[in-house]
């Protein structure tokens, strides 16, 4: 009985001893990936996605200055009651 509760405490120590070997292994061999064929059009989409999403952020702060602007011309509504 010691010895089934004892492994069931060991192994998920030997499982992150084993991850922590294979990692340094990895970094030691320096193993590397080649560059998927499709990257460069990967970024590009990315760069364009990023590109858009600045975009509405450029619109979002001018439409805020803009309504900042018209709210101090024009009051605000409690002043005009």
């Amino acid at each position: 009985m010691k010895s089934v509760v004892l492994m069931y405490i060991l192994f998920p120590i030997q499982i992150l001893a084993y991850n922590r070997a294979n990692r340094a292994v990895a970094i030691l061999c320096n193993h590397q990936r080649a560059v998927p064929k499709t990257h460069a059009k990967s970024m590009e989409n990315l760069k364009g996605k990023i590109d858009a999403k600045k975009e509405i952020i450029q619109d979002a702060e001018r439409q805020y200055k803009d309504a900042k602007h018209e709210h101090k011309r024009n009051g605000s509504a409690k002043n005009k009651m």
